[in-house]
């Protein structure tokens, strides 16, 4: 999208620990993650030589199962274990 509007951009891979902080709101849990994201992906753009005016785009998002949220698994998910404790899906 942003090459169709002509805009030349770099892409940073940040590193941001995803970590839910103590009583965080599930809705300000995203949102931190992605300010995070934009602020340690320019200061990587800077240390790399970057100047000039600049704009850093980040998103994240969560994934919430009734109040909780699941976290990205420590190693791979398999197919029996990645939902384990979830409701069987309807077949309605």
């Amino acid at each position: 999208m942003l090459s169709r509007l002509g805009l030349r951009f770099d892409v940073e891979v940040p590193r941001v620990a995803e970590e839910r902080a103590s009583g965080e709101r599930i809705i300000a849990y995203p949102e931190r993650l992605a300010r995070e994201k934009a602020a340690a992906g320019l200061e990587s753009w800077k240390k790399r030589g970057g100047q000039g005016p600049v704009v850093a785009l980040a998103a994240d998002t969560v994934v919430v199962f009734g109040d909780e949220v699941l976290e990205k698994p420590a190693t791979a998910p398999t197919p029996s274990g990645c939902c384990a404790g979830s409701p069987a899906p309807s077949t309605a």
